[in-house]
């Protein structure tokens, strides 16, 4: 990733910015001045997207990049396996999926859960209680939608509803359109 652009001159001509397996420290230390710069640049009306690993990060759970991104990966029990997910209101990532939305993938357990999140998709985790998988919310006069759905490379086809159905209107909502 090309920290460089994670500065005012560097989003300013970005209306959106997807971040996928951005593991680890994608803006190098918490607090730096690419994650200042990405939160000033999301209040004034950017779109912030997080794909699956995006949220396997090594920030704090209290960090302000944890916040941007609305969650944290701590786990995912059970590996890749089925499950029955339940799309929740009416946002453009699920209003088109079935209910329920069944899955093969890894259902991640997050920390650091943003309270302003909406959540769009909860899956059972192995005790069976709903976790969030997907939400959205507004940051100032930005967008932020995260989706921790995507493991397996097979459900990236663009006709699958993964892609069409949840993805691409999330992706689509987040930068305006």
């Amino acid at each position: 990733m090309d920290q460089t652009r994670f500065s005012t001159v560097g989003l300013a001509d970005l209306k959106l910015v997807l971040m996928v397996g951005t593991c680890g420290t994608p803006l190098g230390s918490p607090e730096t001045q690419a994650v200042a710069a990405l939160d000033a640049w999301l209040k004034a009306g950017g779109g912030f997207v997080g794909i699956h690993l995006a949220s396997d990060v090594a920030y704090a759970p209290t960090s302000r990049f944890v916040a941007i991104m609305g969650g944290r990966y701590v786990s995912h029990p059970g590996d890749v396996r089925p499950d029955a997910c339940v799309p929740q209101g009416n946002h453009p990532s699920v209003v088109n999926l079935p209910t329920p939305f069944n899955v093969l993938d890894e259902i991640y357990v997050h920390d650091g859960f943003n309270p302003a999140n909406q959540v769009d998709l909860q899956c059972p985790g192995l005790d069976g209680a709903l976790l969030p998988i997907a939400w959205h919310r507004t940051e100032g006069m930005g967008r932020v939608f995260y989706s921790a759905l995507g493991h397996r490379a097979e459900e990236w086809a663009a006709d699958l509803p993964l892609v069409k159905n949840h993805v691409l209107p999330g992706i689509l909502w987040a930068a305006g359109q």
